[in-house]
């Protein structure tokens, strides 16, 4: 008997069902396809039933995931071709951008999504954006999902978008078990939003990545980032920070400091263009002496960073065992502190070596 040569598009199955030849065409169709144009296409509603019903292995080019950019220029079909794709666990990587308001089949199909493992929301209106997050939550509840890396822009300097919408997420991260990554570029943060984030620190055990990057302090530079670098003290899970933030208090940077001591997880910190000055870098410097795990800190971009801070640093280094990379471009140090920086770091690698292999041998602390 005839069988329909249609191809699923999500299985890369064929149909298989009873099928005769349409006028006009060169292959099978069966009573569900005879919209088909061609051999490679075929109605999503089928699509769906066809991957349900076929009980084989797929074939490779099956398992390959998708990644969609989804914004306001799409198409009626396109849309529904997301949405599809999103409901039926084929979704990869999701990056969403838009300024108008999303179409309800793709809020609805994120809301049951278990396959994204990246997804960025990236200058969402303000209006559509509380909308949005609906899904999002539910997802970070799911124990099925795969979501591991979450990105979030919420710049727009004309309306801010809701610290209680910021705080939801982090409430759901805190039992959250997937996401290892957690990004979020704000135009402002509040203090409800950095309880948040603090208490998503001390409850969550699998984010390895933390990058905050707010474009204005808030409450005209009172001192806020404390509560988070607190929390961090007792955190063994976070090994990778980026403060993007004017650090411009000495309660935010000394509580810095004392992280920076007790911490025991951290390898790499990042705070590029957080107007770090002399004072700031002492703190982190006499800091570097009792941390034995950070081997990555980049201070670039801090132009009130000069040849006093740089000694600073390079002092410290000469008894830091764990540090193998500074960044200090873009400030004020000189080519001749920059080398002695560097240098102090090199001296200790060739050393470091012999004590770790000591270590292992007899068992030592050192």
């Amino acid at each position: 008997m005839p069988r329909c040569q249609c191809i699923a598009e999500t299985t890369g199955e064929q149909c298989g069902k009873s099928a005769s030849k349409k006028e006009g065409t060169n292959h099978l169709f069966c009573n569900l396809h005879q919209k088909c144009v061609n051999k490679a296409s075929q109605p999503k509603k089928s699509t769906r039933a066809l991957s349900k019903k076929s009980t084989r292995a797929l074939p490779k080019k099956s398992a390959i995931k998708i990644a969609y950019r989804i914004d306001q220029n799409l198409k009626p079909d396109e849309i529904s071709d997301i949405a599809s794709n999103i409901r039926n666990n084929v979704v990869k990587d999701l990056y969403i951008v838009s300024s108008k308001r999303l179409s309800p089949k793709i809020l609805e199909a994120l809301s049951t999504n278990t396959s994204i493992n990246t997804l960025e929301i990236d200058y969402i209106s303000t209006i559509y954006f509380d909308e949005l997050m609906l899904p999002i939550k539910k997802i970070l509840s799911n124990r099925k999902s795969n979501l591991m890396e979450l990105k979030i822009n919420t710049l727009d300097e004309e309306k801010i978008i809701s610290d209680i919408v910021i705080t939801d997420i982090a409430k759901k991260l805190e039992s959250n078990k997937t996401v290892t990554k957690f990004h979020l570029i704000t135009y402002e943060l509040y203090h409800k939003t950095i309880k948040g984030i603090a208490k998503m620190l001390i409850k969550n055990d699998t984010i390895k990545e933390l990058d905050l990057d707010v474009r204005r302090h808030v409450y005209h530079n009172a001192p806020y980032l404390n509560i988070i670098f607190k929390a961090l003290i007792g955190n063994n899970t976070l090994t990778k920070l980026k403060i993007h933030a004017p650090i411009t208090n000495r309660i935010d940077i000394s509580e810095f400091g004392e992280m920076m001591k007790k911490n025991d997880a951290l390898e790499y910190i990042d705070l590029t263009d957080d107007i770090i000055t002399n004072v700031h870098m002492k703190i982190i410097a006499n800091a570097l002496i009792a941390n034995r795990k950070l081997k990555s800190i980049d201070v670039k971009n801090n132009p009130f960073i000069t040849d006093d801070g740089g000694n600073a640093l390079a002092k410290a280094l000469v008894e830091n065992y764990s540090i193998k990379e500074v960044n200090v471009d873009g400030t004020q140090i000189s080519d001749a502190v920059k080398n002695l920086i560097k240098s102090n770091i090199a001296k200790k690698w060739g050393p470091m070596k012999r004590l770790l292999l000591h270590e292992q041998i007899y068992g030592y602390d050192l």
